[in-house]
């Protein structure tokens, strides 16, 4: 399908939720969530294989295993200096900019990927196929699922597959040599050695992941559009309250328009009484001058008449009203005819 075969929506939707993603990726990166995991992690394994060496002294894991723990460790250490640098970026940004969630991007991939690495050269170590700790592919699985960008996931996860497969096929071919168990102490189930035994583990811990990435992904999905839901939701609010406020001041414009409104025929009307009650006014103008006065009075009424009829419309529910048809030639024209005099006084 060509780019301009897809809805304009749609790839606005797509875009909007990895952005939302790039954001909450930026939170954990400010917070250091993966670099505290990762020291977590050391922490426990060393204390692990310390513990092991003082109660179980029959045997001996390979160095080469506290060296990857090690490694991670100074890994770690790298990655929270680019964590560092990071910050120094964010600070005094009022928003992020699209070279900073680029950079947040490329920072967690890197990280993922090497995680991924180093957790393969763990379990080639410990076990290689018959160490449990390939779960924590997994994690690294919705991890990415959940941050990452999906051709990114989809990407982190392949890599995942394609070391562990490395090491089943390596151990049973004989290219990694020799084969640690994860617990020396207890007879190795020999499923390295089995052809059959490694394509099934393989087989099974591919699908898994792929799972796994796949119902994170759905549910990300899932987690976004809610997400745009409130956001859209959120600017309705805004917008409404934009409107409000706009009507407010016009109602208060419009209050006041009609009060000078009212209040010009009430003071020609108050100034004509007041002429004819002091005897100003000759005998022979009482008339036209008492005319005038009706005339105002019939302006006052017309004007309270409108204002009512305002009101009842506005009260009035829309939904009982159908649309009509209007004459605009006809209110125009009745509106000339009622303002003529008016004009004609003012010149």
């Amino acid at each position: 399908m060509s780019d301009s075969a897809v809805p304009k929506t749609q790839v606005v939707s797509s875009a909007n939720a990895e952005a939302h993603r790039t954001m909450a990726l930026v939170s954990l990166i400010r917070l250091r969530w993966f670099i505290r995991l990762r020291w977590a992690f050391v922490i426990v394994a060393l204390g692990v294989l310390a513990l092991e060496s003082v109660l179980a002294t029959g045997f001996h894991r390979p160095w080469q295993l506290p060296a990857i723990i090690l490694t991670v460790a100074v890994v770690n250490l790298v990655w929270m200096i680019v964590s560092r640098l990071f910050h120094r970026q964010l600070e005094g940004a009022v928003t992020e900019t699209a070279a900073t969630l680029r950079s947040a991007q490329v920072f967690a991939n890197a990280q993922v990927a090497s995680d991924i690495l180093l957790l393969t050269l763990i379990i080639r170590y410990s076990g290689g196929v018959e160490s449990p700790m390939m779960m924590f592919y997994v994690f690294h699985t919705a991890i990415g699922a959940l941050l990452l960008r999906k051709s990114q996931a989809v990407l982190q996860t392949l890599w995942a597959i394609l070391l562990y497969a490395a090491v089943a096929v390596g151990s049973l071919v004989g290219w990694l040599r020799p084969h640690y168990p994860l617990l020396p102490a207890i007879e190795s189930p020999k499923w390295h050695e089995s052809p059959e035994m490694v394509a099934v583990i393989v087989c099974v811990t591919a699908f898994g992941l792929l799972g796994v990435l796949y119902f994170t992904l759905q549910i990300a999905a899932r987690l976004d559009k809610r997400d745009r839901q409130l956001l859209e939701t959120n600017e309705a609010l805004v917008r409404s309250k934009t409107a409000i406020q706009d009507l407010q001041v016009r109602r208060s414009r419009f209050m006041q328009t009609a009060a000078h409104q009212l209040k010009s025929p009430l003071a020609v009307i108050q100034t004509l009484a007041g002429l004819i009650r002091d005897g100003i006014v000759p005998p022979e103008g009482v008339i036209p001058t008492t005319e005038k006065i009706i005339q105002r009075c019939r302006d006052g009424i017309g004007q309270v008449t409108e204002l009512l009829t305002l009101a009842r419309v506005q009260e009035a529910d829309a939904r009982r009203h159908q649309d009509a048809y209007t004459d605009l030639a006809s209110v125009v024209e009745e509106l000339c005819v009622r303002l003529k005099p008016v004009a004609e006084q003012k010149g």
